[in-house]
């Protein structure tokens, strides 16, 4: 499916439960260490977790679509984030 259409449905087929576990899981192994740079990070519901936890966040994709949900999804909950 192309990235084109499949942005629209990702976080319908996506598990968003693993969210608060990946973002815990990072927490114990970063350290003091803030500034992060997520890869491939779709619709961004895990970088906008990360900058409301007080990250310096970059997130980066491919597709302009999910960059753009990303983006919406960071302003409706208040969370900056560098979307690249």
């Amino acid at each position: 499916m192309a990235y084109e259409t499949f942005a629209f449905v990702y976080d319908e087929v996506m598990d968003s439960s693993l969210y608060k576990k990946w973002l815990d899981f990072s927490c114990r192994h970063l350290g003091e260490r803030k500034q992060l740079l997520e890869l491939a990070c779709g619709t961004g519901a895990l970088a906008v977790e990360f900058a409301k936890a007080g990250f310096d966040v970059t997130g980066l994709d491919l597709s302009e679509e999910m960059l753009m949900i990303a983006s919406q999804r960071a302003e409706k909950e208040a969370a900056v984030v560098q979307f690249v």
